[in-house]
């Protein structure tokens, strides 16, 4: 449980920081259909997982490797989101749509 508080705690900080301090880093946006998948692995992997904060950076750093995009495009599409906090909402519309895919073809499988 402790765990769990000081992952949340530290997550909260880190969405924080990130709407905060915008970087001015003009590098390479990831493809939103990309993006979707990504991001989407990252969440649901780091959800399975009671490791803290160091198990949640090798985490997104593997997801990140097997999608082939480095931590520098990462996190120039998160500043491109951010720049429009619209495009976050538009951007979860999607992935909860994704995810309810994801669901029906898992529900599918014998």
């Amino acid at each position: 449980m402790k765990i769990l508080k000081s992952a949340v705690i530290l997550l909260l900080l880190v969405i924080t920081a990130v709407f905060l301090f915008p970087s001015c880093n003009n590098g390479k946006v990831i493809p939103e259909e990309k993006f979707i998948r990504l991001y989407t692995d990252i969440v649901i992997a780091q959800d399975t997982t009671a490791e803290a904060y160091n198990g949640m950076v090798k985490i997104r750093t593997e997801v990140l490797k097997r999608f082939n995009v480095t931590e520098k495009e990462y996190n120039s599409t998160l500043d491109y989101y951010n720049a429009k906090p619209e495009r976050w909402e538009l951007f979860f519309d999607k992935v909860i749509f994704y995810v309810e895919e994801l669901k029906q073809k898992a529900a599918k499988k014998p």
